[in-house]
């Protein structure tokens, strides 16, 4: 599994390359949307989607370039993103598995665009 700052890398490159998550259902986020993650207890970056789609044949689609691992099934949905941008200071929130929507936390969004903005 590559690490954010080697396909960071990569894309300085011009390489295509880029992360993504699969979803049993198709989650509420759009292309230009941001997509934050918990790690450790603390927010510390997001990366900014630019594809959400149905996949199809996960062989072709989602198959990891590193580990070879197929991700998902025919049905599910893929969120692709890049362009990881780092926060200067990570905000903290418990872990959890899933996604959560920052329409239900105004407050999390407000910090996260205090944090955004210091950049």
């Amino acid at each position: 599994k590559k690490e954010g700052k080697e396909i960071q890398e990569d894309l300085d490159k011009g390489l295509n390359a880029y992360w993504f998550r699969t979803f049993h259902f198709r989650p509420k986020v759009e292309k230009g949307d941001k997509m934050y993650f918990v790690e450790n207890g603390l927010i510390k970056g997001y990366g900014i989607i630019f594809a959400v789609e149905e996949i199809l044949d996960p062989k072709m689609e989602t198959t990891c370039d590193t580990t070879d691992r197929v991700w998902g099934e025919e049905g599910d949905f893929v969120v692709k993103y890049k362009g990881w941008h780092w926060l200067k200071n990570p905000v903290p929130m418990k872990g959890f598995q899933g996604i959560r929507y920052l329409d239900n936390k105004p407050e999390l969004k407000r910090l996260l665009d205090v944090q955004e903005s210091k950049q």
